[in-house]
């Protein structure tokens, strides 16, 4: 996954098209030496982290020079990603009028927005340890 977000990886000849990307981790071991050179050579910076890249979890790559930080942690996104689903807010404030949780042709249904964030964070420690917390 490491530097895949944007297409800047060895293995980016491979796909077959934008968007999809080789599962093949073989490019992993090259791609965080490179990685670990780069910031060599950055005075002051030993790690990068990039959000906006959603999956259920944190990824912490190359003996944590690389973080993938966006864990989907927000209900809505986690829940039904980029649909426009209702929550619980939309009940409440309709006073049990219903709101249909399906698109009008019924061929979509939204999943239940839960009442609480699922995901993780990251705490970053003076001592430059790496803490993941599970919400």
């Amino acid at each position: 996954e490491l530097l895949t977000y944007r297409g800047n990886h060895p293995g980016y000849g491979k796909w077959e098209s934008h968007g999809t990307f080789d599962e093949d981790e073989g490019d992993s071991d090259k791609v965080c030496e490179i990685l670990h050179d780069m910031l060599s050579h950055m005075e002051g910076i030993d790690r990068i982290a990039v959000g906006h890249t959603p999956d259920d979890n944190i990824r912490i790559m190359c003996d944590g020079a690389f973080m993938a930080l966006d864990s989907t942690l927000g209900r809505w996104i986690r829940g039904s990603g980029n649909e426009y689903c209702p929550g619980p807010e939309h009940f409440e404030n309709r006073k049990g009028v219903d709101v249909p949780r399906t698109s009008r042709d019924g061929k979509y249904r939204c999943d239940e927005i839960k009442a609480v964030c699922e995901g993780q964070i990251v705490r970053l420690d003076s001592d430059g340890s790496v803490n993941v917390i599970t919400m």
